[in-house]
């Protein structure tokens, strides 16, 4: 009987989530979007500051517009491609005849795309290719207090201070010299296990997460975790994905993004030699560049295991300084993440003052942090400059030197992620269950460092 009621239940969830419409909703106010999650026979499957993207079971009665009936019964898959004005039509001549197109304007299309034909697409622009799953998203939730601290801890000045950036141009170019490493080519999965090499060499805990790319096999995820001392069971993670792409030729991504990875991997050498309150997770994702698949499966993962994942801080493409910029960053975050945006901007402002931060305005693209935040986690991206990028980026020209231009630049972001995720891995929590006594009773808190072990040189 109870078998029978499971299967009952399970084949019950099986048809609403492969039933209903596909819709779009144009999003005026990012706060009202919050209603669309709870709205009865309405499944959220992506979500943005302009529209949202959801699977109706009937009429609703607001306005939106239908992009496809019944639409997960075919087995189709539908992507948002962010483009721009200026190269819409190079971009459609090159990939119109794999899509259909359900809705556009001039910065995206949102398209259905036949099983054959979905690694036939590539992105217009960074993290232009973003994948719709059939999944009910959720909206982040903060389940820490992210107020950080008024004074410089002289323990988090010293980690600052040990980043040798050095060492990350010589992983960049070791990333770089494989010529690629698209997720689908074997120099991907060589790509994949020296990362793997690089956090087992400083004592981490190293395992491969694997997936595929429309049922092609991909190299795998990299996910090092350094187990939290006090509580093992709340997460801080930060991230970048080291697969590349290019239209033609070579694809050696030294920005987009071997840059970032370069920088999570630095992290990790560093971090890795001490204890923090809370685990860190550092992640070098792969598919990023087919739709975020790696990071994907990640945050998928993570949700339907109940981590409870503080916040999520993604490097991608870190290196290049436009002529005449100051080093700064541009932060690319939805609004439901901005509890965890103004926790980086101040933290940041307390360690690294001569390090801007502008809030971006990235019309078009994406990048991990996003499926993060569809599982209900908050995650950011400080981008290098949201208006001037690098302009290499998906060609043979994404190499050190034209596209990785500032490795000052690529060393301030690595700076500003380990003063936050430091600062994060030890924010003191509220005590739990105190009762208060009579008379005059007092206490004294009496706050140190993590134990510090020596450092292993960089390998």
């Amino acid at each position: 009987m109870k078998k029978a009621l499971l299967l009952l239940v399970f084949t019950g969830f099986m048809l609403f989530a492969s039933a209903g419409d596909l819709i779009k909703i144009n999003v005026k106010d990012p706060a009202q979007a919050k209603k669309y999650f709870t709205t009865e026979n309405l499944r959220v499957n992506y979500s943005c500051d302009e529209f949202i993207i959801a699977t109706a079971e009937g009429s609703m009665n607001f306005t939106y517009t239908t992009l496809n009936k019944k639409a997960w019964e075919t087995g189709d898959n539908f992507y948002v491609l962010w483009t721009n004005a200026e190269n819409k039509s190079d971009y459609l001549t090159n990939i119109g005849k794999y899509i259909e197109i359900l809705d556009q304007t001039d910065h995206y299309l949102i398209v259905k795309v036949k099983n054959k034909n979905v690694t036939k697409l590539f992105p217009s622009v960074h993290g232009g290719v973003v994948r719709i799953n059939n999944i009910a998203i959720k909206e982040p939730k903060q389940t820490l207090s992210f107020k950080a601290p008024r004074d410089i801890d002289p323990f988090v000045s010293q980690l600052i201070n040990m980043l040798h950036v050095n060492y990350i141009q010589t992983n960049v170019q070791h990333l770089q010299d494989y010529g690629t490493r698209n997720c689908l080519t074997s120099q991907g999965i060589e790509a994949q296990n020296w990362v793997k090499s690089k956090f087992e060499a400083y004592g981490l805990n190293v395992t491969l997460q694997n997936f595929t790319v429309n049922g092609q096999n991909s190299s795998a995820n990299v996910i090092a975790t350094l187990p939290g001392t006090k509580f093992p069971d709340q997460y801080v993670v930060l991230g970048g994905h080291y697969d590349s792409y290019s239209y033609s030729g070579d694809a050696p991504g030294a920005d987009d993004n071997a840059s970032g990875a370069s920088s999570v991997i630095e992290i990790a050498r560093i971090l890795s030699q001490y204890t923090f309150d809370r685990s860190i997770i550092f992640i070098c994702f792969s598919g990023e560049e087919y739709g975020l698949y790696g990071s994907e499966a990640y945050a998928s993962m993570a949700q339907s295991q109940g981590m409870n994942i503080l916040g999520y801080f993604n490097t991608d493409m870190c290196g290049y300084l436009y002529t005449g910029e100051v080093i700064h960053t541009d932060m690319i975050a939805p609004s439901s993440a901005e509890p965890l945006v103004q926790f980086y901007k101040d933290v940041t402002a307390l360690y690294l003052p001569d390090f801007p931060v502008d809030d971006g305005t990235l019309i078009g693209g994406d990048s991990d942090h996003t499926s993060f935040n569809n599982h209900g986690y908050m995650g950011i991206f400080p981008f290098e400059d949201s208006q001037h990028e690098s302009p290499y980026i998906h060609t043979s020209n994404d190499l050190i030197g034209p596209s990785v231009n500032s490795f000052p630049m690529v060393g301030k972001f690595a700076q500003a992620t380990i003063a936050s995720v430091a600062t994060m891995a030890n924010l003191l929590s509220a005590p739990q269950n105190l009762r208060g006594l009579s008379g005059n009773n007092s206490a004294t808190l009496v706050m140190g460092f993590p134990p510090r072990n020596k450092l292993l040189p960089h390998l």
